[in-house]
């Protein structure tokens, strides 16, 4: 017997934002103060990365923003990440990347954007069965190499269409907070 579809309008926004900022733009006078202070401290927040040689989470010093600075590879950008976007507005958004780096926002590149819909009472295997994505030759769902996989007594809570830069992911985002803490 084939389940009716929920009639509930989903809750959709952008949950994430990448953003390149190129490696001579300097960081605003108010936050340079905060990023010696942090970078000199040996228990700071700064790491190092694959990709990057700094990583840090500012958010528990009133920016709610995660910094990437100096990419090893190219010419060495930057990259801000700013979290929990789909509860701030533009300007907030604007003004947060404005309160790290002396540059007008809005001339700087997207590298990535996460979009979020939170469909309540929809499983991921719901998903798998009834989602089509147009020229998108790989399809996943679990993890692995194989066209399908399902590992485990919980099902398939991941599915993957397409591959890096463009791919969609959908997944029980309400199972990874609760893995998360």
């Amino acid at each position: 017997m084939e389940r009716e579809p929920v009639k509930c309008r989903p809750k959709q926004m952008i949950d994430k934002l990448d953003i390149r900022v190129p490696g001579p733009i300097p960081y605003t006078p108010e936050f340079s103060g905060l990023y010696a202070e942090l970078r000199n401290d040996p228990k700071g927040p700064f790491r190092s990365s694959r990709l990057y040689l700094a990583v840090a989470d500012l958010r528990r010093y009133g920016h709610d923003a995660i910094i990437h600075t100096h990419c090893k590879f190219g010419k060495g950008d930057h990259k801000i990440e700013l979290i929990d976007t789909g509860t701030r507005g533009f300007d907030y958004l604007l003004n947060e990347v404005g309160r790290v780096y002396q540059v007008n926002p809005m001339g700087l590149e997207l590298i990535r954007v996460d979009l979020a819909a939170d469909i309540p009472r929809v499983s991921v295997p719901w998903f798998l069965s009834h989602t089509r994505a147009k020229f998108k030759r790989f399809h996943n769902a679990g993890m692995g190499g194989f066209e399908y996989q399902q590992m485990g007594q919980k099902g398939v809570q991941t599915l993957y269409l397409g591959r890096r830069p463009n791919m969609f992911r959908i997944y029980d985002k309400v199972a990874e907070l609760r893995h998360q803490h």
